[in-house]
Protein backbone atom coordinates (compact mmCIF):
# COMPACT_ATOMS: atom_id res chain seq x y z
CA UNK A 1 0.00 0.00 0.00
CA UNK A 2 2.84 2.34 0.81
CA UNK A 3 4.54 1.66 -2.49
CA UNK A 4 1.37 2.19 -4.42
CA UNK A 5 0.74 5.42 -2.49
CA UNK A 6 4.22 6.64 -3.34
CA UNK A 7 3.64 5.81 -7.00
CA UNK A 8 0.28 7.60 -6.87
CA UNK A 9 1.85 10.68 -5.31
CA UNK A 10 4.59 10.74 -8.01
CA UNK A 11 1.79 10.99 -10.64
CA UNK A 12 0.71 14.29 -9.05
CA UNK A 13 4.13 15.84 -8.84
CA UNK A 14 3.11 18.89 -10.86
CA UNK A 15 0.07 19.77 -8.70
CA UNK A 16 -0.09 21.66 -5.43
CA UNK A 17 -0.52 19.94 -2.08
CA UNK A 18 -4.02 21.50 -1.53
CA UNK A 19 -5.27 20.11 -4.83
CA UNK A 20 -3.83 16.70 -3.97
CA UNK A 21 -5.65 16.66 -0.60
CA UNK A 22 -8.90 17.70 -2.29
CA UNK A 23 -8.58 14.90 -4.85
CA UNK A 24 -7.88 12.33 -2.16
CA UNK A 25 -10.98 13.46 -0.11
CA UNK A 26 -13.23 13.37 -3.17
CA UNK A 27 -11.91 9.95 -4.15
CA UNK A 28 -12.65 8.62 -0.65
CA UNK A 29 -16.31 9.84 -0.64
CA UNK A 30 -19.09 7.45 -1.58
CA UNK A 31 -21.03 8.12 -4.79
CA UNK A 32 -23.71 10.82 -4.19
CA UNK A 33 -22.20 12.06 -0.90
CA UNK A 34 -20.99 15.26 -2.49
CA UNK A 35 -24.50 16.15 -3.64
CA UNK A 36 -25.85 15.55 -0.11
CA UNK A 37 -23.17 17.76 1.45
CA UNK A 38 -23.84 20.54 -1.02
CA UNK A 39 -27.61 20.30 -0.36
CA UNK A 40 -27.06 20.53 3.40
CA UNK A 41 -24.86 23.57 2.97
CA UNK A 42 -27.53 25.21 0.80
CA UNK A 43 -30.24 24.45 3.40
CA UNK A 44 -28.12 25.99 6.13
CA UNK A 45 -27.63 29.13 4.08
CA UNK A 46 -31.37 29.40 3.39
CA UNK A 47 -32.20 29.05 7.13
CA UNK A 48 -29.68 31.74 8.00
CA UNK A 49 -31.21 34.10 5.45
CA UNK A 50 -34.71 33.45 6.81
CA UNK A 51 -33.64 34.17 10.41
CA UNK A 52 -31.87 37.32 9.29
CA UNK A 53 -35.03 38.52 7.53
CA UNK A 54 -37.17 37.85 10.61
CA UNK A 55 -34.73 39.82 12.74
CA UNK A 56 -34.92 42.74 10.32
CA UNK A 57 -38.75 42.62 10.44
CA UNK A 58 -38.76 42.67 14.25
CA UNK A 59 -36.37 45.60 14.30
CA UNK A 60 -38.56 47.44 11.81
CA UNK A 61 -41.66 46.77 13.94
CA UNK A 62 -39.86 48.00 17.06
CA UNK A 63 -38.82 51.22 15.29
CA UNK A 64 -42.41 51.75 14.15
CA UNK A 65 -43.84 51.23 17.66
CA UNK A 66 -41.24 53.58 19.14
CA UNK A 67 -42.01 56.33 16.64
CA UNK A 68 -45.77 55.92 17.20
CA UNK A 69 -45.35 56.09 21.00
CA UNK A 70 -43.21 59.20 20.63
CA UNK A 71 -45.87 60.87 18.45
CA UNK A 72 -48.59 60.03 21.00
CA UNK A 73 -46.41 61.34 23.82
CA UNK A 74 -45.77 64.60 21.94
CA UNK A 75 -49.53 65.08 21.46
CA UNK A 76 -50.22 64.86 25.24
CA UNK A 77 -50.22 68.09 27.24
CA UNK A 78 -47.11 68.45 29.43
CA UNK A 79 -49.12 68.45 32.68
CA UNK A 80 -50.81 65.16 31.69
CA UNK A 81 -47.65 63.15 31.12
CA UNK A 82 -47.63 61.53 34.56
CA UNK A 83 -47.72 57.99 33.23
CA UNK A 84 -44.96 58.68 30.75
CA UNK A 85 -42.81 60.21 33.48
CA UNK A 86 -43.36 57.54 36.11
CA UNK A 87 -43.10 54.48 33.86
CA UNK A 88 -39.73 54.18 32.21
CA UNK A 89 -38.07 51.29 30.43
CA UNK A 90 -34.63 50.75 31.86
CA UNK A 91 -32.44 47.72 31.24
CA UNK A 92 -35.33 45.70 29.79
CA UNK A 93 -37.42 46.26 32.97
CA UNK A 94 -40.41 48.43 33.86
CA UNK A 95 -39.98 50.61 36.96
CA UNK A 96 -42.96 52.41 38.50
CA UNK A 97 -43.01 55.31 40.94
CA UNK A 98 -44.30 54.48 44.45
CA UNK A 99 -48.07 54.71 44.88
CA UNK A 100 -49.35 57.94 46.40
CA UNK A 101 -50.67 57.38 49.94
CA UNK A 102 -52.89 59.78 51.90
CA UNK A 103 -50.32 59.98 54.70
CA UNK A 104 -46.73 60.76 53.74
CA UNK A 105 -44.53 57.75 54.59
CA UNK A 106 -47.68 56.10 55.87
CA UNK A 107 -48.62 52.44 55.87
CA UNK A 108 -52.30 52.48 54.94
CA UNK A 109 -54.10 53.24 51.70
CA UNK A 110 -57.35 55.26 51.64
CA UNK A 111 -59.55 52.16 51.87
CA UNK A 112 -57.90 50.80 55.01
CA UNK A 113 -57.82 54.25 56.63
CA UNK A 114 -61.55 54.69 55.99
CA UNK A 115 -62.24 51.24 57.46
CA UNK A 116 -60.16 52.09 60.53
CA UNK A 117 -61.96 55.40 61.16
CA UNK A 118 -65.46 54.08 60.54
CA UNK A 119 -64.82 51.09 62.82
CA UNK A 120 -63.58 53.33 65.62
CA UNK A 121 -65.94 56.32 65.47
CA UNK A 122 -69.09 54.88 63.90
CA UNK A 123 -69.01 51.23 65.01
CA UNK A 124 -67.41 52.11 68.38
CA UNK A 125 -64.72 49.45 67.97
CA UNK A 126 -61.64 50.33 70.08
CA UNK A 127 -58.24 50.16 68.48
CA UNK A 128 -57.01 47.28 70.61
CA UNK A 129 -59.93 45.17 69.38
CA UNK A 130 -59.22 46.15 65.80
CA UNK A 131 -55.59 45.10 66.33
CA UNK A 132 -56.83 41.67 67.46
CA UNK A 133 -59.06 41.38 64.40
CA UNK A 134 -56.18 42.26 62.08
CA UNK A 135 -53.95 39.72 63.87
CA UNK A 136 -56.44 36.94 63.12
CA UNK A 137 -56.05 37.80 59.44
CA UNK A 138 -52.27 37.59 59.66
CA UNK A 139 -51.58 41.34 59.92
CA UNK A 140 -49.58 42.30 63.01
CA UNK A 141 -50.57 45.94 63.64
CA UNK A 142 -49.97 47.28 67.10
CA UNK A 143 -52.37 49.57 68.89
CA UNK A 144 -49.82 52.39 68.83
CA UNK A 145 -49.47 52.07 65.04
CA UNK A 146 -53.25 52.26 64.58
CA UNK A 147 -53.47 55.26 66.92
CA UNK A 148 -50.73 57.03 64.96
CA UNK A 149 -52.58 56.43 61.66
CA UNK A 150 -55.86 57.68 63.17
CA UNK A 151 -54.17 60.86 64.36
CA UNK A 152 -52.70 61.58 60.92
CA UNK A 153 -56.03 60.81 59.22
CA UNK A 154 -57.93 63.19 61.50
CA UNK A 155 -55.46 65.95 60.65
CA UNK A 156 -56.08 65.30 56.97
CA UNK A 157 -59.83 65.64 57.54
CA UNK A 158 -59.59 69.01 59.29
CA UNK A 159 -60.47 71.02 56.15
CA UNK A 160 -63.64 68.95 55.74
CA UNK A 161 -64.53 69.39 59.42
CA UNK A 162 -63.99 73.14 59.17
CA UNK A 163 -66.19 73.28 56.07
CA UNK A 164 -69.01 71.46 57.91
CA UNK A 165 -68.60 73.77 60.91
CA UNK A 166 -68.79 76.86 58.70
CA UNK A 167 -71.91 75.53 56.97
CA UNK A 168 -73.70 74.59 60.19
CA UNK A 169 -72.86 77.71 62.22
CA UNK A 170 -73.76 79.88 59.23
CA UNK A 171 -77.41 78.87 59.59
CA UNK A 172 -79.97 81.22 61.16
CA UNK A 173 -81.36 78.48 63.46
CA UNK A 174 -79.90 75.39 65.09
CA UNK A 175 -80.88 72.49 67.31
CA UNK A 176 -78.44 71.55 70.09
CA UNK A 177 -78.18 68.62 72.48
CA UNK A 178 -75.59 66.63 74.40
CA UNK A 179 -75.26 63.00 75.40
CA UNK A 180 -72.85 61.17 77.71
CA UNK A 181 -70.50 58.56 76.23
CA UNK A 182 -68.18 56.11 78.02
CA UNK A 183 -64.52 56.81 77.34
CA UNK A 184 -61.62 54.45 77.93
CA UNK A 185 -59.53 55.39 80.95
CA UNK A 186 -56.38 53.20 80.82
CA UNK A 187 -55.06 52.25 84.20
CA UNK A 188 -58.20 53.14 86.13
CA UNK A 189 -59.91 49.80 85.62
CA UNK A 190 -63.13 51.45 84.47
CA UNK A 191 -64.36 53.96 81.91
CA UNK A 192 -64.88 57.66 82.45
CA UNK A 193 -67.70 59.82 81.14
CA UNK A 194 -67.24 62.18 78.22
CA UNK A 195 -69.84 64.19 76.31
CA UNK A 196 -70.78 64.54 72.68
CA UNK A 197 -72.45 67.75 71.61
CA UNK A 198 -74.44 67.84 68.38
CA UNK A 199 -75.50 71.00 66.56
CA UNK A 200 -78.03 70.29 63.82
CA UNK A 201 -79.25 72.41 60.95
CA UNK A 202 -82.51 71.04 59.60
CA UNK A 203 -84.77 73.33 57.58
CA UNK A 204 -87.08 70.54 56.43
CA UNK A 205 -90.04 71.52 58.65
CA UNK A 206 -89.83 75.09 57.33
CA UNK A 207 -89.30 74.14 53.70
CA UNK A 208 -85.83 75.67 53.76
CA UNK A 209 -83.49 75.44 50.77
CA UNK A 210 -80.43 74.18 52.67
CA UNK A 211 -79.78 70.45 53.12
CA UNK A 212 -79.55 69.06 56.68
CA UNK A 213 -76.13 68.99 58.32
CA UNK A 214 -74.79 68.07 61.74
CA UNK A 215 -71.69 69.15 63.64
CA UNK A 216 -70.31 66.95 66.44
CA UNK A 217 -68.00 68.12 69.19
CA UNK A 218 -66.48 66.19 72.10
CA UNK A 219 -65.64 67.45 75.58
CA UNK A 220 -64.40 65.69 78.72
CA UNK A 221 -67.01 67.50 80.83
CA UNK A 222 -70.47 69.06 80.61
CA UNK A 223 -69.68 72.61 81.64
CA UNK A 224 -71.33 75.57 79.93
CA UNK A 225 -67.98 76.76 78.57
CA UNK A 226 -68.07 73.99 75.97
CA UNK A 227 -71.24 75.04 74.05
CA UNK A 228 -70.11 78.67 74.37
CA UNK A 229 -66.84 77.77 72.66
CA UNK A 230 -68.51 75.59 70.02
CA UNK A 231 -70.99 78.31 69.00
CA UNK A 232 -68.77 81.37 69.40
CA UNK A 233 -69.35 82.30 65.73
CA UNK A 234 -73.07 81.48 65.61
CA UNK A 235 -75.78 84.13 65.49
CA UNK A 236 -79.42 83.21 65.32
CA UNK A 237 -82.02 81.08 67.09
CA UNK A 238 -80.98 78.04 69.13
CA UNK A 239 -83.45 75.36 70.14
CA UNK A 240 -82.27 73.26 73.06
CA UNK A 241 -83.51 71.69 76.26
CA UNK A 242 -83.57 73.46 79.61
CA UNK A 243 -80.03 72.48 80.57
CA UNK A 244 -78.38 75.35 82.43
CA UNK A 245 -75.17 74.90 80.45
CA UNK A 246 -76.80 76.66 77.49
CA UNK A 247 -77.80 79.74 79.51
CA UNK A 248 -74.53 81.53 78.86
CA UNK A 249 -75.31 81.57 75.15
CA UNK A 250 -78.42 83.68 75.66
CA UNK A 251 -76.76 86.45 77.68
CA UNK A 252 -76.06 89.84 76.07
CA UNK A 253 -72.56 90.46 74.81
CA UNK A 254 -70.24 93.35 75.75
CA UNK A 255 -72.16 95.60 73.36
CA UNK A 256 -75.44 94.82 75.12
CA UNK A 257 -76.84 92.86 72.19
CA UNK A 258 -78.15 89.31 72.35
CA UNK A 259 -76.28 87.16 69.86
CA UNK A 260 -78.32 83.94 70.25
CA UNK A 261 -82.09 83.80 70.79
CA UNK A 262 -83.38 81.00 73.01
CA UNK A 263 -86.02 78.76 71.47
CA UNK A 264 -87.23 76.37 74.15
CA UNK A 265 -88.28 72.81 73.46
CA UNK A 266 -92.02 72.06 73.49
CA UNK A 267 -91.42 68.39 74.34
CA UNK A 268 -89.48 69.32 77.48
CA UNK A 269 -92.12 71.87 78.49
CA UNK A 270 -94.93 69.37 78.00
CA UNK A 271 -93.09 66.83 80.15
CA UNK A 272 -93.47 69.06 83.23
CA UNK A 273 -97.24 69.36 82.79
CA UNK A 274 -97.46 65.62 82.17
CA UNK A 275 -95.63 64.85 85.42
CA UNK A 276 -98.01 67.10 87.37
CA UNK A 277 -101.09 65.58 85.76
CA UNK A 278 -99.93 62.03 86.49
CA UNK A 279 -99.00 62.73 90.11
CA UNK A 280 -102.30 64.58 90.75
CA UNK A 281 -104.31 61.69 89.33
CA UNK A 282 -106.72 63.87 87.39
CA UNK A 283 -106.99 66.64 89.99
CA UNK A 284 -104.83 69.19 88.17
CA UNK A 285 -107.10 70.97 85.67
CA UNK A 286 -104.49 73.54 84.62
CA UNK A 287 -102.00 70.80 83.71
CA UNK A 288 -104.70 68.87 81.88
CA UNK A 289 -105.69 71.98 79.88
CA UNK A 290 -102.05 72.64 78.99
CA UNK A 291 -101.67 69.08 77.72
CA UNK A 292 -104.85 69.44 75.64
CA UNK A 293 -103.68 72.64 73.98
CA UNK A 294 -100.22 71.25 73.32
CA UNK A 295 -101.91 68.21 71.76
CA UNK A 296 -103.81 70.52 69.40
CA UNK A 297 -100.54 72.15 68.37
CA UNK A 298 -99.02 68.72 67.71
CA UNK A 299 -102.08 67.86 65.58
CA UNK A 300 -101.58 70.98 63.45
CA UNK A 301 -97.92 70.14 63.16
CA UNK A 302 -98.68 66.63 61.88
CA UNK A 303 -100.96 67.98 59.15
CA UNK A 304 -98.26 70.39 57.92
CA UNK A 305 -95.29 68.02 58.19
CA UNK A 306 -95.89 65.86 55.07
CA UNK A 307 -96.27 68.90 52.80
CA UNK A 308 -93.18 70.62 54.19
CA UNK A 309 -91.07 67.49 53.91
CA UNK A 310 -92.13 66.81 50.35
CA UNK A 311 -91.26 70.34 49.28
CA UNK A 312 -87.93 70.24 51.11
CA UNK A 313 -87.07 66.95 49.48
CA UNK A 314 -87.79 68.44 46.09
CA UNK A 315 -85.55 71.45 46.89
CA UNK A 316 -82.71 69.22 48.03
CA UNK A 317 -82.97 67.02 44.94
CA UNK A 318 -82.73 70.06 42.75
Amino acid sequence: MINRGEEHCQGFAGETLDALIADLVLAALQPGAVDVALQLAEDVEIERAREHRQLELRLEQARYETERAQRQYDEVEPENRLVARTLERRCEAITQAPASLPIERGLFGPGLLAHLLVSKFDDHLPLYRQAEIFARSGMELSRSTLADQVGHAVRLLRPLIQAIETSVTGSAKLHADDTPVPVLNPGAGRTKTGYLWVYLRDDCPWNGPSPPAGLYRYSPGRGGEHPCDHLKDFRGALQADGYAGFNGLYEPGPDGRVRIIEVTCMAHGRRKFHDVAVSAKGKAPIAAEALRRIGELYGRDRTCWPRCCSRSSANISR
